[in-house]
């Protein structure tokens, strides 16, 4: 049986995105969508083949302009010899990317 921490783990809601992205690095840089966002971090699907570093910048099209928001790497899903899925924590006080979140989250509300 899980008690409630455990059914709860999750600090913020995941707002589902499924948008194409790129992300860069010190050493170049790498395609991938954006599976959900949260306003702490987001889930990306990748198809990397090299480690990627703890730093990344996520550029992200809105549909007006880039934004570019600096993040971590907290969590990486790996499936043979390829990168599938990084999840990444927002560097804080990313007033725009806040925006973006909110602008999804309520977007996917009138979609309901």
């Amino acid at each position: 049986m899980k008690n409630e921490y455990e059914h709860n783990r999750r600090q913020c809601e995941r707002i589902p995105v499924n948008d194409g992205i790129c992300f860069f690095d010190t050493s170049g840089r790498y395609l991938g969508n954006l599976i959900d966002c949260s306003a702490e971090g987001m889930l990306i699907k990748t198809r990397a083949s090299t480690p990627l570093p703890p730093q990344l910048h996520v550029v992200i099209f809105t549909g007006k302009e880039l934004l570019s928001v600096p993040a971590n790497i907290v969590r990486v899903n790996k499936k043979d010899d390829a990168y599938v899925g990084v999840g990444v924590k927002v560097t804080p006080n990313s007033a725009q990317y806040t925006q973006f979140v909110v602008q999804r989250a309520l977007r996917g509300a009138h979609e309901d």
